[in-house]
């Protein structure tokens, strides 16, 4: 009882009053100490124990599945000389729990004897990743459905937005119960299908607290708040647990306002209400309020607390901030969980922070004794995290390190992969995450298709394109359609992609009519490029980019007076392009560099440095590539705006400041390397010995040794 009850000292007070205990006693307190997290004790007294039968091993199992390591589980199972359907229920759904459904799949498959348990946490774990064709499979196949069958599967498809599945399978239920209407209804909810939400709630037959807030989120979501707050007002009890449900519903639907009003009115404030609310905040970008709010909690604050203000920062640009709210934890006496590291990673990627993101995989090597691979969020920040500084083999030694692998820490990985245009790898690594049971999901494959348009594989990208909803029955999205778009504009299949957009059953989104234009500037097609121009301006009145691509491309064809013409309709628009900017950090410290700017303090070395290049540059064999400045410079001016360019400058800045050094320079760039910028730093690489590696807009490029891993194509 006390174990259950989170008492443990007072359990162990009862235990140790017993004289001579049993195996029963022991499995008891076995189970209060894993129950609660304490496993060394745990381990302790499972050691200690007379006589273990079944439930003594079991209960140190559940321990390991739930807060040790899978690894520890998997090898403590395997050690068992005494196994049952629990014994194989624990596993399995500590696998699925986390997303490890192969593992989960295999060792439901070895199993003699299945139980309705067992069967129901295998479709819980599917639902839970929207896997619902494989959920309903096992569903079909189980022998005996109970009410958890049912309501795993019916609140699955809910979850999914299958709710034409969930209203079939609803039908066809034998006995109805609060869970089940309740799925029903805020998917219903969720998917802005009011009408039919209602008809359920209005039918069902017993309101539970659960029925009203899945209701009144529903009408939030749908824009109706005048029912919403009268949903509200009707409800039989209220208190802090669904006020706090209710403010959270208003922020995420966008009403930041509605969802304020509706905080100040609670009448008495727990942690979890001030904590929704400065997520809120941090949703919106009101930072500043969440920071407020956060200190003004005073004893009310958490680690959660912490997590919505690390959030915040984190999200909305503040990165180099949100480390510092981090680091306060600690001064604070406050110890960060997961989801701490998680933001706190997030933010070392933002900032390329190659160094203190490296700290902190030491701090949570440290603090898991070398175990760091149980949550699957942090597994995917990591490998996200060194992917995007550059260090894509560490990535991927880290991720083949990981004790599991589920569809987003693929997607980590092979989006990396995408990137840096290293389809073959990607594809190897699809290949055998199929064979060992992991199931892609749509972001898999818009990743895929990515890697296919960054290396020009056409024939291979297109069967991914397929595949997607031919060998693996997932919906396409829009995003699919766009990279499949750009693939075809890349490779000079310009009326191919141009038919594709047309006949896509989606509205085509700006960045699809912008990677065409950008074929036809790359493979000189005036007339297309015209027509596709006034489409991307018409889906994104407000971006200037299909002007200089249309701009650029008369400039290209020999017709200066067309390009001057579009860059004076850009004028008239008061729109501009962005403006160049390139850092890379030295010592800790980022350097940023403006296009043509010259208030970087060294910059006067920066630019003798840049000088003496260029010259030993054009000794080697390289000519300026003036293609993509204007038409309006002469050749002079031209050749002297390539030299100002961000990434030049940040590249020899990093020269200049690790003299006499060999490790590479890692440059970000926030808009695509220019055609001259490539060929001027794969000569630099070759010149200074160094390996360079730039993140632009849209890839990696790693240059070494005069060449680029791109092999000149993006």
């Amino acid at each position: 009882m006390y174990g259950r009850c989170g008492c443990v000292a007072d359990a162990v007070i009862c235990f140790d009053s017993i004289r001579n205990p049993t195996a029963f006693s022991h499995n008891v307190m076995v189970a209060a100490y894993a129950q609660n997290g304490y496993l060394d004790l745990a381990a302790r007294t499972f050691d200690r124990t007379p006589n273990k039968d079944v439930v003594s091993w079991n209960g140190m199992l559940s321990g390991y599945a739930r807060y040790g390591s899978f690894r520890d589980a998997k090898l403590f199972f395997d050690e068992m000389p005494y196994k049952n359907t629990v014994s194989y229920n624990t596993l399995i759904s500590a696998f699925a729990r986390q997303g490890n459904l192969a593992e989960a799949r295999n060792l439901f498959n070895s199993m003699k004897i299945r139980d309705a348990a067992t069967w129901n946490v295998l479709i819980a774990g599917y639902t839970q990743r929207c896997l619902c064709t494989h959920a309903r499979e096992i569903f079909d196949r189980a022998p005996v459905r109970n009410v958890v069958t049912w309501n795993t599967m019916i609140g699955g498809y809910a979850q999914a937005g299958h709710l034409d599945n969930a209203t079939e399978l609803f039908g066809l239920m034998p006995q109805w119960n609060e869970v089940c209407w309740n799925a029903l209804i805020s998917g219903m909810g969720r998917n802005r299908r009011l009408p039919d939400a209602l008809e359920l709630f209005q039918a069902l037959p017993f309101r539970d607290m659960v029925s009203w807030i899945a209701m009144i989120q529903g009408c939030v979501h749908s824009g109706d708040l005048h029912r919403a707050w009268d949903l509200f007002k009707r409800m039989p009890l209220t208190d802090v647990v669904i006020w706090t449900a209710i403010v959270t519903a208003f922020a995420h639907s966008g009403f930041l306002q509605e969802a304020r009003d509706l905080f100040d009115a609670i009448p008495i404030k727990d942690a979890a209400a001030v904590n929704a609310m400065i997520a809120a905040y941090g949703l919106h970008g009101e930072i500043a309020r969440a920071k407020d709010l956060f200190d003004s909690a005073g004893d009310l604050r958490d680690v959660i607390s912490w997590n919505a203000l690390l959030a915040a920062f984190s999200q909305n640009g503040h990165a180099r901030q949100a480390l510092g709210i981090f680091a306060g934890m600690d001064l604070e006496g406050i110890h960060p969980d997961g989801i701490s590291f998680v933001s706190a990673l997030d933010a070392c990627t933002i900032l390329t922070a190659l160094r203190e993101g490296k700290l902190l995989h030491e701090e949570l090597l440290l603090a898991s004794q070398g175990e760091i691979f149980v949550e699957a969020s942090l597994a995917t920040a990591l490998v996200n995290f060194y992917a995007k500084c550059g260090r894509l083999d560490e990535a991927r030694s880290l991720f083949d390190a990981m004790a599991f692998c589920d569809a987003i820490l693929l997607n980590s990985m092979l989006g990396a992969y995408a990137q840096s245009g290293r389809a073959g790898e990607a594809a190897d690594l699809f290949q055998r995450a199929i064979l060992s049971g992991i199931h892609p999901d749509a972001v898999t494959f818009v990743s895929m298709v990515s890697a296919c348009s960054h290396a020009g594989l056409l024939d291979l990208g297109h069967r991914y394109f397929l595949s997607l909803v031919g060998d693996f029955a997932l919906a396409p999205h829009a995003a699919h359609y766009t990279c499949m778009v750009d693939l075809l504009a890349r490779t000079g299949h310009l009326m191919d992609g141009e038919d594709l957009l047309d006949a896509m059953p989606f509205q085509p989104e700006y960045t699809a009519w912008k990677s065409l234009l950008a074929g036809c500037r790359t493979h000189g097609d005036v007339g297309r490029g015209a027509r596709l121009a006034r489409r991307a301006t018409n889906a994104n009145p407000v971006c200037s980019s299909p002007y200089v691509l249309l701009s650029r491309l008369y400039d290209a064809a020999g017709k200066h007076g067309d390009g001057i013409s579009v860059r004076k309709a850009m004028d008239a628009r008061r729109l501009r392009k962005p403006a160049g900017l390139s850092s890379i950090t030295i010592k800790g410290r980022a350097h940023e560099f403006v296009a043509g700017g010259k208030n970087h303090p060294e910059i006067s070395a920066i630019l003798d440095e840049l000088h003496s290049l260029n010259a030993k540059m054009r000794e080697a064999g390289y000519v300026p590539d003036t293609s993509n400045v204007l038409h309006d410079f002469d050749d002079e001016e031209k050749e002297q705006s390539l030299s100002f360019h961000s990434e030049k400058l940040a590249v020899v800045f990093g020269m200049i400041s690790t003299r006499g050094r060999s490790d590479p320079l890692f440059v970000v760039k926030n808009l695509r390397m220019c055609t001259d910028c490539h060929t001027a730093t794969k000569f630099m690489s070759r010149i200074a010995k160094r390996a360079i590696t730039v993140r632009d807009a849209h890839r990696f490029h790693h240059f070494q040794d005069g060449a680029c891993a791109c092999a000149d194509f993006w």
